[in-house]
């Protein structure tokens, strides 16, 4: 068996796996139900990320109504996330506050952490993150609270081997534990 491994957004693995790049991929997926037949891995909250010590995260937690009025580094749309976010807010009789949009989690944190405004991670990079790096802050987002799940795609392509199972098995089991 030859395992080849590749990063990148949600969308762009979903289109490998639709056009048979990839046999297999972990992929993000807004709120909590994954679409019928998907092999959901582990659920996660959202959480607001921003400079160390910030007064609008030292509570740990915050609205998401309190969380419209700070200055927000999100996506671009049409990320999924972004249009979550933007049809929630409309529900509500809200605007998100888009200081600046960035593509990448790794740069939504570093202008987070440089004051330009606060991003949204999931719960378990956040954790990480915070752990790594002193600079960071972090409140969960709440009422209501925003869950993300992660599933395992498989592409419709070609028959699972026994090797794609058993990579599959495998990377069940390392969420599971």
């Amino acid at each position: 068996m030859r395992l080849h491994l590749v990063e990148g957004s949600s969308a762009q693995l979903e289109e490998w796996l639709a056009a048979g790049r990839l046999d297999l991929a972990l992929l993000l997926r807004e709120g909590e139900q994954p679409e019928p037949g998907a092999v959901c891995l582990r659920g996660m909250a959202l959480d607001l990320i921003g400079p160390a010590g910030d007064a609008a995260l030292a509570a740990g937690s915050i609205s998401f109504e309190a969380m419209c009025d700070l200055p927000l580094i999100l996506p671009a749309a049409p990320h999924v996330l972004r249009k979550r976010l933007d049809a929630l807010a409309r529900a509500r009789g809200l605007q998100l506050t888009v200081a600046m949009e960035a593509d990448t989690i790794a740069l939504q944190k570093e202008l987070a952490i440089a004051g330009a405004g606060y991003a949204l991670v999931a719960s378990l990079a956040q954790t990480a993150a915070v752990a790594a790096d002193a600079r960071l802050g972090a409140a969960r987002i709440v009422q209501p609270e925003l869950l993300r799940t992660i599933v395992l795609g498989t592409t419709q392509h070609r028959p699972h081997t026994l090797a794609t199972r058993s990579v599959a098995q495998l990377i069940a089991a390392l969420f599971a534990a």
